[in-house]
């Protein structure tokens, strides 16, 4: 399938998507384990299908790659969940994709919320290591917010329902609550700089 999606025809990457969207279906939602989340072979899927994604010339093969895409992340546990966010999240640089990512994140967080204790990977350090990246800014105030107006509509969302909904700090989302105020801070001058530009 991955060498399918590699290909440059596009009948090649089509007959690829329609494996992998006929293999994921046949998969139960939330059925596989952690452990499967890092075999080579799924992941070694991944890239060129985040490729065809963002980078397909035919719109039918973009929205069949998306399907699959979320398909591929809500196949795994809860706890698999994790390893395929941490992966996604350190080799997506699409803001789109991102943006689906990071809410798929955050529903994931809500719901390992509702069955206290049996998720640590959504708590603590592990959910600060995963999440933190998301509060910076690749250029700081000067990042251009339009190009990435998808991942930080989605990551202000994410923040926003954790603070507001995990009033126990639970997930531990108050220890990081200094760095989010500084994203914030960067994108509120972000946008100061962004309005002065359009009105020059």
């Amino acid at each position: 399938i991955s060498n399918l999606l590699k290909q440059p025809q596009e009948i090649k990457v089509h007959k690829g998507l329609l494996l992998l969207e006929k293999l994921l279906s046949s998969i139960p939602p939330s059925s596989v384990s952690p452990s499967e989340a890092e075999n080579p072979t799924l992941v070694s899927i991944l890239a060129p299908l985040v490729k065809v994604i963002v980078y397909q010339d035919v719109s039918e093969l973009r929205k069949l790659g998306f399907a699959c895409y979320s398909k591929y992340v809500n196949m795994f546990s809860l706890s698999g969940r994790y390893s395929v966010y941490n992966h996604l999240l350190n080799t997506v640089n699409h803001s789109g994709l991102l943006g689906w990512t990071i809410s798929s994140l955050k529903d994931s967080i809500a719901l390992s919320l509702t069955k206290s204790g049996q998720h640590p990977e959504y708590t603590g350090h592990s959910l600060s290591k995963l999440v933190l990246p998301l509060f910076t800014l690749s250029n700081g105030a000067q990042t251009d917010l339009l190009e990435v107006s998808d991942e930080v509509l989605a990551t202000i969302n994410f923040a926003h329902y954790l603070l507001v909904r995990d009033k126990e700090n639970i997930s531990g989302v108050q220890n990081i609550k200094p760095e989010i105020k500084n994203w914030v801070a960067q994108l509120e001058e972000g946008l100061k700089m962004s309005t002065a530009h359009y009105e020059q």
